[in-house]
């Protein structure tokens, strides 16, 4: 980020470069509770340490995406309607407001009406696959429920009280398994069992923290990208800057 703001130096000139470096600190700033959330979605699903950098990989991806997307619609309309500064400030206002006053719960992305419509309305395993895929072939009985081979299943250490429910196809909800399965041999192993078996595709438990970190994405780009638009009135400055910032938070997650 330094050698960058560097280049912004001396290409630019030094206000462009303190412009950078603002907007820089600015989105870093306001996206650092993503770490936070980041780490509440991996701790609600019990997410395996070695199926974490996939995720947190498609949502720094997902983030410098919208940050895109919102930066530019915003950058669009602070140019032509002079009034969306103050639309923009009274936003960051209500923003913080919200923030000083919810409870801590309200901000759980698991939580949100589009992740809960997920879970219904997509069949899902509440299992991780082994081998960090998103969707999987699992074996299932007559009645289409699954039916994985005694011992496939590799339990994981649950830190959390509250587990969440993932909804299954008879519109009932059930506790989430918390293991991990390698779904390939799985299936071989029940077609040993019963042969010319039935098997369904099925989105795992990493599918969903993926579309949760992504949701928490567009939660926060809100209000930090009203931030840093007001900041930076430069496009390819602001968005430099937020993309930086991103890639930051990626390094700083452990």
């Amino acid at each position: 980020a330094c050698a960058f703001c560097g280049w912004v130096f001396r290409y630019y000139g030094p206000d462009q470069a303190a412009m950078w470096m603002s907007g820089y600190m600015l989105e870093w700033m306001l996206s650092f509770d993503n770490l936070f959330v980041f780490h509440l979605i991996f701790s609600t699903y019990s997410t395996p340490d070695h199926l974490k950098h996939r995720p947190l990989y498609l949502g720094i991806c997902g983030a410098v995406f919208f940050r895109l997307v919102f930066i530019f619609m915003g950058e669009y309309l602070m140019h032509s309607i002079f009034l969306m500064h103050l639309v923009f400030g009274a936003f960051l206002i209500y923003s913080g407001i919200t923030t000083i006053t919810s409870d801590d719960e309200d901000d759980d992305p698991s939580q949100h009406p589009m992740v809960q419509w997920l879970q219904h309305r997509v069949p899902f395993v509440s299992y991780y696959d082994e081998r960090g895929s998103f969707f999987v072939r699992a074996p299932v009985d007559d009645k289409g429920e699954l039916a994985l081979p005694d011992g496939s299943v590799k339990p994981c250490a649950v830190d959390n009280e509250s587990e969440p429910l993932v909804a299954q196809e008879d519109g009932e909800s059930q506790k989430a398994g918390y293991g991990t399965v390698d779904f390939e041999a799985a299936v071989v192993a029940s077609e040993r069992v019963k042969p010319h078996g039935s098997t369904q595709l099925r989105a795992t438990m990493l599918f969903l923290v993926v579309i949760c970190l992504e949701v928490s994405d567009v939660m926060f780009a809100v209000d930090s990208v009203s931030a840093i638009v007001a900041q930076v009135p430069d496009l390819f400055l602001a968005y430099t800057s937020a993309v930086f910032a991103m890639l930051g938070l990626r390094a700083t997650f452990f």
